[in-house]
């Protein structure tokens, strides 16, 4: 229908070419004008499946190219659940602000951080252990770490971070940690220390981190 309507604007266009009669000019004239709005009308509603799946292929390609991030601590209090990131987070604290983004929905959280020493990283936590409330949650942005603080939808205590149909999944919590004592403390260095505290924190909590892996530890 629309190369149909191409076709008769041209054949129009022409007819007005060789027409010399006033009246005949006039009338189309205003023919190739409102077959002109009738096919600009038909482009705007004609569906464009081929740009869709081309954008779906590029989202699908920026998204593969996330590393998922797979170590990091948690704690929480009667209204707040916070997640500790700090493994491969050098310099985060100096990356443009929209290169940071977390996305929180009811039950489930999606970081993406663009940018950083190791590549694009990601965590995506879903579902979890309860509701939560997306408007409230937030990430804070330390120089070489990141916490993303989940406000609870109801004060109380989490079993764990994580939930899965049928059961639990389970997820280390700081305070089972046999560490957990040495690792509060050092949460509580790296936020109130200068640059050199945090620097040193950091490259302690990598090799850490790395010697677990492991095996060592």
């Amino acid at each position: 229908e629309i190369k149909e309507l191409e076709l008769d604007i041209q054949e129009l266009k022409k007819f007005l070419e060789n027409s010399t009669r006033p009246k005949n000019k006039d009338l189309l004239q205003k023919a190739i004008l409102e077959s002109e709005k009738v096919l600009s009308f038909k482009n705007k509603e004609k569906p464009k499946p081929v740009e869709k799946k081309e954008k779906e292929l590029i989202t699908e390609k920026k998204e593969s190219n996330f590393k998922e991030i797979k170590q990091f601590g948690w704690e929480q209090n009667s209204n707040e659940v916070k997640v500790y990131i700090t493994q491969n987070m050098a310099g985060v604290g100096g990356l443009p602000k929209e290169s940071i983004n977390c996305s929180f929905q009811k039950n489930s959280f999606d970081l993406k951080v663009h940018g950083t020493s190791n590549g694009d990283q990601r965590l995506r936590v879903q579902p979890l252990n309860k509701d939560i409330n997306p408007i409230k949650s937030k990430v804070r942005i330390k120089s070489n770490s990141l916490t993303v603080v989940l406000v609870k939808g109801e004060a109380g205590h989490w079993d764990d971070l994580k939930k899965k149909k049928g059961g639990v999944e389970k997820a280390p919590e700081i305070k089972d940690d046999p560490q957990a004592g040495i690792m509060n403390l050092m949460k509580n260095m790296y936020e109130e220390g200068d640059d050199e505290m945090k620097r040193m924190i950091a490259k302690t909590w990598t090799e850490t981190q790395q010697k677990k892996d492991n095996g060592q530890i």
